[in-house]
């Protein structure tokens, strides 16, 4: 055991760049998945040019699955999830092959 005295914690990158060009390298591009809840429930809007792959997964605080994993295919649409949890802190992840968006929610209905 050894205390973080001596130790780093973790790196901080505050502006990422090539140290041969000097030009940044990192541009992040807007989200596609917006991960949000309304009266209605918690769904997903996808926002993408061409038909994509999504895979929708829920799981609670300890990480267990709280539905299967809701494979979807879309362009611009919203995918409401059909949960049934009360009183949960649940973890709503989509994941494409070029983006993965995680949100959580205190889910009371």
């Amino acid at each position: 055991m050894s205390d973080t005295t001596y130790y780093a914690r973790f790196e901080l990158t505050i502006c990422p760049f090539n140290v041969a060009t000097g030009i940044k390298t990192q541009v992040k591009a807007p989200n596609s998945i917006a991960i949000n809840k309304d009266a209605q429930g918690i769904f997903v809007d996808f926002d993408f040019k061409n038909t994509t792959k999504a895979n929708i997964t829920v799981t609670n605080i300890l990480g267990q699955k709280i539905m299967d994993t809701k494979k979807v295919k879309v362009t611009n649409d919203n995918v409401y999830l059909d949960l049934n949890v009360d009183d949960q802190l649940i973890f709503v992840t989509v994941e494409t092959e070029n983006e993965k968006v995680t949100k959580k929610f205190l889910n009371f209905r």
